[in-house]
């Protein structure tokens, strides 16, 4: 896994080679370069603005002077390190490639030296894997043979390229515009397209055969999901669209919402495209591979906010681009105000002079179609569009301490092994080698006898551990801080406490909550597309400016945060009641207080509501209460027995004496 940094290239890195000896090969290369004579920068073509040298250029001065020198120059391999394809803007598509070359310098005397060279070419037909072939042939040369150089993008420069070029002059000239000629898909706070690729292949790898790191995404997903997320509705109407919704058999949203949160750590960002039924307003949900996501294009008007998802299409240079789905702003529409997705027909700006329609695959169901996506990343700046995993900045520290444990595993079976050390009184070398040769171990269970000119002892290795389990606990410390959770969630025992345990508890809670809210938020918002699908196809009445009310409520994270909830409620009650005995405190305040501390409990109170309901309580109770308390339950000068006979008379004690008090 550590071979090499994330971001770098796939290709695993040589140096050079040479065969032994190779002082032959050395001075031919030698005699060469001294030979050579100087290269003018004469190409300026192509509408290349500077001066180069070409391959025309070298080629005929090696030709003469290797063979000379009784030196070859064969190429013995090509390594594709990365193919992209992006739109031009003037249309149509250029591909980019970046490989890596190995080339053999061969004397006649048999000696050579190996070498490599990375060469990058553009074209927008079939030529940018020759180009770039030329492009490392070329270089190796002049590296080589110490050619003198300078910067050279082959005949044909890419619109990238380009645009590079006018980008740097547009700064130069202080043009304050200047970030207008950046690609619009890809921020500087981003990954690279090659690390964030590599950055989810391994966090996958990880969580699927790394214990620690399993264990850390199962962890999260327990307590952000715990035992699941519910939606209600105080409309009935509303709760049965939201019922269908979610119990729907392609969206299965009690496990979607299980499988949603688990890889979004896994792969920082999540994807789902939404199919509408126009008609009967069914929305269907489908989960996308985030890993066939090319680009994120942000909004024209918001940079730091998604517009569109790019994904892979069946060919190299293909991108479908699909919507993300988003409130509607204008106040002209029929659906203002609502979440809707692309329009029919509606096309994406991706180059300068170029637009393509939005995505639009073929479905099953009659009157349906792709509206657009919903796309959800975290860990991110926010200038960044594409997410990153939750296991990026410990994924090499993860796979550190499992080879660490498998390391400590070997080294147990080698604490448990042992030798027989016999010393021989005496006996010279060569007697020693016949008694090891022709006398076997002792089996186990056997009795060995011998005088005293012998002596047996078992003899096992001392490989103290002490420094492996400090060295373990600091990597499953740092691993911890990482990811925000407690040393003690992840199995750490050493420096932890019961006093610890507790208060380290509390900050991973708060990171777990933040995380919960995320994905809340995700659920709701398409629940609510669900909803405003269903009031544009006229199966649920529109509420209007009040909107559609509903509640995704999620479960608690831990039974000790109910527990010191509950404390806390008690306490503030019994203050709240002192305080308001002595006129500190009016009504309002006292129940503002007690909804802040029922919030605690996971309650979602409406304080108006509340109050309305208070009301209502008293009135009822006001009607049905016309019973007195009778003056010997204590209203008299001896309670317990005052007007007690007369009650009695008046036909026992279930009947209320005369109201007053004795005197």
């Amino acid at each position: 896994m550590n071979d090499q940094p994330i971001g770098e290239s796939t290709v695993p890195a040589k140096f050079m080679a040479c065969s032994e000896p190779c002082s032959e090969v050395a001075k031919a290369i030698a005699a060469v370069v001294k030979g050579l004579p100087g290269i003018e920068k004469s190409k300026k073509d192509g509408g290349i603005s500077y001066p180069y040298i070409s391959e025309d250029d070298l080629i005929p001065h090696f030709k003469a002077a290797l063979p000379d020198h009784g030196l070859s120059i064969i190429p013995s391999g090509w390594d594709l390190v990365e193919r992209k394809t992006y739109p031009r803007d003037k249309g149509g598509y250029s591909t980019n490639v970046l490989i890596l070359g190995r080339f053999r310098i061969l004397h006649v005397s048999g000696q050579w030296v190996d070498g490599e060279m990375m060469g990058e070419g553009a074209d927008v037909g079939d030529k940018s894997t020759h180009k770039a072939m030329t492009s490392a042939y070329k270089y190796f040369l002049r590296q080589s043979f110490t050619v003198g150089g300078g910067i050279d993008p082959d005949n044909t420069p890419s619109e990238e390229y380009m645009r590079a070029a006018r980008l740097d002059r547009a700064k130069q000239a202080g043009n304050q515009n200047a970030q207008n000629w950046r690609r619009l898909t890809q921020t500087k706070a981003d990954l690279s397209p090659l690390t964030q690729e590599r950055m989810q292949e391994m966090a996958l790898y990880l969580s699927d055969r790394n214990p620690l790191a399993k264990g850390i995404v199962d962890l999260m997903t327990s307590f952000i999901v715990g035992e699941g997320f519910t939606v209600t509705s105080k409309d009935e109407n509303v709760r049965k669209t939201i019922d269908r919704f979610w119990d729907d058999g392609q969206n299965d949203m009690a496990q979607r919402v299980e499988d949603f949160t688990r890889e979004l750590a896994i792969y920082g960002e999540q994807l789902v495209l939404a199919f509408v039924n126009d008609t009967s307003g069914r929305v269907a949900l489908v989960s996308v591979d985030p890993r066939t996501i090319k680009s994120v294009q942000p909004h024209p008007m918001a940079t730091d906010r998604a517009y569109a998802v790019g994904l892979t299409g069946e060919r190299a240079d293909e991108t479908r681009w699909v919507k993300i789905i988003a409130e509607d702003d204008d106040p002209q529409s029929d659906t203002f105000g609502r979440l809707i997705g692309c329009a029919e027909g509606e096309t994406i700006r991706v180059g300068q002079n170029l637009t393509q329609p939005f995505y639009q695959p073929p479905v099953a169901e009659a009157g349906s179609r792709l509206a657009g996506c919903f796309y959800f990343p975290v860990n991110k700046p926010r200038a960044a569009m594409r997410g990153r995993s939750d296991l990026l900045p410990v994924a090499d520290f993860v796979d550190l301490y499992d080879r660490l444990m498998f390391d400590e595993s070997e080294r147990m079976s080698f604490i448990r092994t042992f030798v027989w050390d016999v010393k021989v009184t005496g006996a010279d070398a060569q007697e020693l080698a016949l008694r090891a040769a022709s006398e076997p171990p002792p089996k186990p269970g056997s009795v060995k006898f011998h005088n005293e000119s012998e002596e047996w002892s078992a003899v096992s290795p001392d490989l103290n551990s002490a420094d492996t389990q400090i060295t373990a606990d600091m990597l499953l410390a740092l691993v911890a801080t990482g990811v925000g959770l407690p040393k003690l969630w992840l199995n750490g025992s050493m420096d932890i406490n019961r006093a610890t345990a507790q208060e380290s508890a509390d900050p991973a809670l708060k990171r777990l909550t933040m995380r919960q809210r995320h994905v809340r938020r995700a659920i709701e918002r398409m629940v609510r597309f669900a909803l405003d699908c269903a009031v544009t196809a006229g199966t649920l009445a529109d509420e209007g400016d009040a909107g559609i009310e509903f509640t995704v409520s999620t479960p608690e994270m831990s039974s000790r945060d109910l527990e010191r909830a509950s404390r806390s409620l008690q306490t503030t009650v019994q203050a709240l009641g002192m305080a308001d005995a002595a006129n500190w405190v009016d009504d309002q305040t006292a129940q503002e207080a007690v909804v802040l501390m029922l919030g605690q409990l996971g309650m979602d109170v409406d304080l108006e509501e509340l109050q309305k309901r208070i009301e209502d309580q008293k009135e009822e109770d006001a009607e049905n209460d016309q019973y007195e308390l009778p003056p010997y339950l204590g209203m008299g000068n001896n309670p317990g027995s005052d007007a007690l006979g007369q009650a009695m008379k008046d036909g026992g004690a279930g009947k209320a004496a005369p109201a007053g008090r004795t005197a």
